[in-house]
Formats: structure tokens, C-alpha cells, sequence
């Protein structure tokens, strides 16, 4: 659905930059965490990997990584050899990953992020792994099968829906991997929260074998190990919201309500709302106006606060307790002056029939919205002219809506409605025919 965040950097170039940033973020980070001595050489430059370093492949050298079992990863990095070892086990592949790099490149950068342990398991396989966070979810992680000599790379890319790549020459097919690098790094992927939307095995010589998962799925196998981390549960609810099933949403909000401690705020107050949104679009009043109050009393975040005083506002006005509404509407413009609190308010007052209050409130938000809310109170204004029968006004609204933006669609089929109401056909014909060209499913409103 999304471009991943690393491919569009190698699209854009970025890449290398990156590179640079997580190499100097790595050494900031070793001073802090490695031991006096180790600090000592990282801040002299010794073994300081500026780039790739040249290596000679010496497949059956390996005895060396024993000694790193317990210390830093970034320390193994800094290892001249350990550029080899990923090269005896990387496929000699490019943009598989990311565009213009290897895999030894993709796995360098990532493995070159805050150090993490390295560790050997039943004094045979070496696991090393690493995470840069700060450059997105790009994460590497080395198997290497100490007995065998032989090696997998696994390596995490996306930051929305990631995709998990494993890769190696060192075995013909993924039927053949130990059981043990299955399960290290199926406990690896579950730590780290990763929603792997696609699996992509890399074999010798290149070739590839790529399996989808559904992001549904996705995120129902790694809830399933993480049944209480509340931003999976929130996760899954804004997807299924965003793929029309908020009914099922709000059993995955109230996860995230339930998993939250009292100090998780914003979280605990973002799930409050979006199950009183869900609420409220149910006709469950009470349940709404509860949720709401209580996230309003918790947020940190006065732009939400205002959000949530304004949909407090409507679940009031649905409750018909109008006095309430409106000082909810007076409390979100007051809590926020960057929220659009008086088109909030304005749009209430048009429910109301109360046009003129309406007006004025558009007319103070046209003095300080940004120029994207503009079209929308531009809008809202021709669409009360045109119900006044206010033609000429609800016209010059539209034409000054659509100097903002010339292809809004629901102001374009507005103007049409205002031409048939001023006997040009013609006219609106022609910005209808404008809505289908921009929107073929669009559907549109019978002319009036």
C-alpha cells in the first residue's frame, strides 16, 4: 500500500546519508554503553569502520567471533573480518532491499545501530542483532551456525508494514535452516513488535521467493504473542476503522484502555476518544459522553482536548442538552486557538438553523485557519448562502473556495448546484462533467 521508508530513501538518495548518520549515532552511543577500555579505543578511531572495509574471504576463519560472545555488537562491527563474514554469507545481490545497495550494505547499516548483545546459543550459533530505530524500523539480525560454518541474515525494512527478508548462500533452500534460527528468529521478530506484511527468502545466486501476508493477519499472529502491548491492539483498531468495521474496532480499543498504565496518557486518551467516536456513531450515547469526559480530563495534548471537547459538543447535541454543547464548543475554541474550533462551532449552528451565528463564527475561522481548512469554511459558507437562496454570495464563496483549491470536488458539485438554481446549465454541466473526470466514482447529487 505504502512505499517503505528505506526505498523511498534510496530512491531520493538518502541512503548514504543515512549511512553517515547511523555510523556517528553508533559511536555517540558505543562512548555511553561500552566499557572504559572499549571507550578508550572507539574514541581514538581504532577499528572505526568509515566504510565497507576491503576483506578477503577466508570462509573457514570464524573462530575469531567466539571472542565477542557477551560484548557489544557494535564492537564486532568494528572487526575488519566481520565485513567478510556477511559477505561468506550474503548473496552478491543488489536492490533487493533498498535501491543501490547490497545486502551486505542493508545489513552493515542496520547492524550498526544502538549496540545490542551478542550472543551464542548451546556453544554453537552466534546471533547478533540490531535495531536503528531513529532511521525508521530497519533492523538486521546474523545466525551463523559456528559448527557448520554457515550463516543467515534476516533483515527487517518498512516502518508501517514492514517486510522481513532472510538471506543466504550458505543454504539452498529455507527447508533446510536449523530449527534453532526458526525459533530465534520467530522470539526476535515477537520482541521486537514487528508486523511482517511480507516474507522474502534470498537464496544463492539471487534468486528470490517472496510470500504476503494480510496485514489483518499480520497483526492478529503478533498480538497473539504480545497480549499485552496495548500499541499492537491500537494498531489493529485504527485498520479495521480504516477498513470500515468499527464495530469490531472498539473491542480492540478497549484492549489498548485496559493495557494502558495510568501514566500512558496520550494512548490511553487517544483510545478513549476513538471508542467514543465509534460510540457515538452507534447512537450509544451515554457510553460516548463518558469515554469522552474521561479522555478530556487526561489529555496532555491541548489540540486534542479541544478535538474532544468539540465531539463532546455533538454527543450533548444528539442528547439534545444544547447549553452544554455550546460551552463545550466555547471551551474547544478557548483551549486551542490553532484548533478549528468556530468552524466547529459554526457547523453546529448551521445544524441549528441559526445562519447567522453561523456566518460570523466562519468569518473569525477565514481569520486564522490554515489555507487546507479554508476550502472546507468557504464551503460550509456557500453551502448556507445557497440555502438562503443567496445565490450570488453562495457563488462567489464557491469561486473563492476553489482559488484555494481547484479541484475540490464537493465544492465543485456545490457550484453546480448554484448554476442550475441560476439557470445555467451549461455551466453547471461543465463542473459536473470536472467532479467525474477527478473522481470517476463519484457520485453525484441530483442537480436541484
Amino acid at each position: 500500500m505504502k512505499a517503505t521508508a528505506s526505498a523511498q530513501e534510496g530512491k531520493h538518495g538518502w541512503r548514504p546519508l543515512r549511512r553517515s548518520l547511523a555510523l556517528t549515532l553508533t559511536l555517540v552511543l558505543s562512548l555511553v554503553t561500552l566499557s572504559p577500555l572499549e571507550a578508550k579505543t572507539a574514541k581514538s578511531g581504532a577499528n572505526k569502520p568509515q566504510s565497507l572495509p576491503k576483506h578477503k574471504d577466508k570462509k573457514h576463519d570464524v573462530d575469531w567471533v567466539t571472542n565477542y560472545n557477551g560484548r557489544s555488537t557494535n564492537e564486532l562491527l568494528y572487526d575488519k573480518r566481520f565485513v567478510g563474514l556477511l559477505k561468506s554469507i550474503a548473496p552478491d545481490v543488489k536492490d533487493v532491499v533498498e535501491k543501490g545497495s547490497s545486502i551486505v550494505d542493508s545489513a552493515y547499516d542496520r547492524l550498526g545501530g544502538p549496540p545490542e548483545t551478542v550472543e551464542i546459543l548451546n556453544n554453537r550459533f552466534l546471533l547478533a542483532k540490531a535495531d536503528m530505530a531513529h532511521f525508521a524500523r530497519a533492523k538486521a539480525f546474523l545466525f551463523y551456525d559456528l559448527r557448520e560454518k554457515r550463516g543467515i541474515l534476516a533483515i527487517v525494512d518498512g516502518e508501517e508494514w514492514p517486510t522481513v527478508f532472510t538471506a543466504t548462500k550458505q543454504y539452498t533452500d529455507q527447508s533446510q535452516f536449523p530449527p534453532d534460527f526458526d525459533k530465534a528468529l520467530t522470539d526476535w521478530l515477537q520482541h521486537e513488535k514487528v508486523i511482517a506484511t511480507a516474507k522474502v527468502f534470498v537464496g544463492p545466486k539471487g534468486k528470490i521467493e517472496r510470500t504476503e501476508i494480510s496485514k489483518l493477519e499480520a497483526l492478529n499472529q503478533i498480538i497473539a504473542t504480545n497480549p499485552k502491548a496495548y500499541e499492537l491492539y491500537e494498531k489493529r483498531a485504527d485498520y479495521l476503522v480504516e477498513n470500515g468495521s468499527g464495530k469490531e474496532a472498539i473491542s480492540d480499543y478497549t484492549k489498548v484502555i485496559e493495557n494502558c498504565t495510568p501514566g500512558e496518557k496520550l494512548p490511553l486518551s487517544r483510545a478513549l476518544a476513538a471508542r467514543g467516536s465509534l460510540e457515538l456513531q452507534d447512537n450509544c450515547l451515554e457510553e460516548a459522553l463518558r469515554d469522552f469526559s474521561q479522555a478530556i480530563d487526561i489529555n496532555p495534548c491541548t489540540y486534542e482536548s479541544a478535538s474532544y471537547l468539540a465531539k463532546r459538543a455533538e454527543v450533548y447535541e444528539r442528547l439534545n442538552k444544547q447549553e452544554e454543547a455550546l460551552k463545550d464548543l466555547q471551551k474547544s475554541i478557548d483551549t486551542n486557538k490553532a484548533y478549528p474550533g468556530y468552524l466547529r462551532r459554526a457547523e453546529y449552528y448551521q445544524r441549528q438553523g441559526k445562519d447567522m451565528e453561523a456566518l460570523k463564527d466562519l468569518e473569525l475561522e477565514l481569520t486564522k485557519c490554515s489555507q487546507y481548512l479554508r476550502t472546507r469554511v468557504l464551503h460550509t459558507r456557500a453551502d448556507i448562502h445557497y440555502r438562503k437562496k443567496e445565490y450570488e454570495k453562495s457563488l462567489a464563496a464557491c469561486n473563492q473556495a476553489l482559488k484555494e483549491d481547484n479541484n475540490a470536488v464537493d465544492v465543485l458539485c456545490m457550484r453546480a448546484q448554484v448554476y442550475q438554481a441560476m439557470n445555467k446549465p451549461e455551466l453547471a454541466a461543465l463542473d459536473r462533467k470536472k467532479v467525474k473526470s477527478l473522481d470517476p466514482d463519484h457520485e453525484l447529487p441530483p442537480l436541484r
